[in-house]
């Protein structure tokens, strides 16, 4: 177990989508204590903006209290990643210093566009109002020659939507898109965890759709060693990661969120990856055989994986 939360009492409030049930666990593993109840005992609220501004009765509580640092979620995120796996302070996390600075940028803005449009007033005063709506016009509709092609237009956007993306890097150490320097120093640290024969790198594969998922266990190259399980999802060119274990886990925490997600997409235990039989049909809360593209996944081990599943649904 990781000691990163030793002196951390958490509890967290809103919806965080798929890691809301991950908080508490990412809390525990890595040596703080975790409590669904604002106690006096609590130092760090996690919760969402939607949360804070609504002044749920978890927030009023914690503001009651006084010493209860209510942050974001990105403090939770940003400390489990930090080169010193510390807490990290949490000033700039503080929910209430974040609205403040957001709110104080918004009053910049708006002046600064009220000053611009003054500016543009007074400029156009002196001129007759012809000159000034030509002016206006032009800055419209630029003369066609100025105007780049429909075709070229396309690409100038696309390109510039590409260039975007590129710029944005990952601050998962474990993605395979560019990563900030940080990631990047945080995954030289860790290896693939393989025990005897076994590597703990899955892919699994749906086939009838382009989707697949690939989870792997990281550990630590050097002792004492501990663990992380990391997943990525793909489909139809759209791509997510997620931290199922996070790092720092224990070799247990990391193993059970490895084998319960091949075992919620591939509808058979880890153990029986191998055994050539395929799972029986994928059906919904109220029983009815869900369809090819919401059928389980396969485990896919290679050129041969294909036909050995088709072989095991004929049987």
């Amino acid at each position: 177990m990781g000691k990163t939360f030793r002196n951390i009492y958490a509890s967290s409030i809103g919806n965080f989508e798929e890691n809301t049930s991950k908080i508490p666990q990412w809390i525990t593993a890595n040596g703080g204590t975790y409590s669904k109840n604002i106690t006096n005992e609590i130092t760090h609220l996690i919760a969402t903006r939607e949360a804070f501004k609504q002044y749920v009765s978890a927030v009023d509580e914690a503001k009651k209290i006084g010493t209860v640092k209510i942050v974001s979620y990105d403090w939770l995120v940003d400390s489990l990643l930090s080169k010193g796996r510390m807490p990290l302070a949490a000033k700039p996390y503080l929910w209430g210093n974040i609205l403040k600075e957001e709110k104080q940028k918004s009053q910049v803005k708006k002046s600064q566009a009220k000053e611009s449009q003054t500016k543009e007033g007074q400029t156009g005063k002196g001129r007759p109002k012809k000159d000034q709506k030509e002016e206006e016009q032009t800055q419209k509709d630029p003369p066609k020659d100025m105007q780049p092609a429909g075709k070229l237009k396309q690409k100038l956007v696309a390109e510039k939507k590409r260039r975007k993306k590129r710029s944005v890097k990952s601050r998962d150490p474990f993605d395979d898109k560019p990563r900030t320097p940080r990631a990047q120093s945080i995954a030289s640290l860790y290896d693939l965890y393989e025990t005897g024969d076994v590597t703990y790198n899955a892919t699994l594969t749906r086939l009838s759709s382009c989707q697949n998922t690939r989870e792997k266990i990281y550990e630590t190259i050097k002792s004492p060693h501990t663990y992380a399980t990391h997943i990525k999802f793909s489909r139809l060119g759209l791509s997510g990661t997620e931290m199922l274990a996070p790092i720092g886990s224990s070799l247990d925490t990391a193993m059970s969120e490895f084998k319960e997600i091949f075992r919620s997409q591939a509808g058979k235990e880890w153990e029986d990856r191998m055994d050539g039989i395929a799972p029986p049909p994928r059906e919904d809360e109220d029983g009815n055989v869900q369809p090819p593209w919401k059928g389980w996944f396969f485990y896919d081990t290679g050129p041969m994986s294909l036909s050995t599943v088709l072989q095991g649904r004929n049987t």
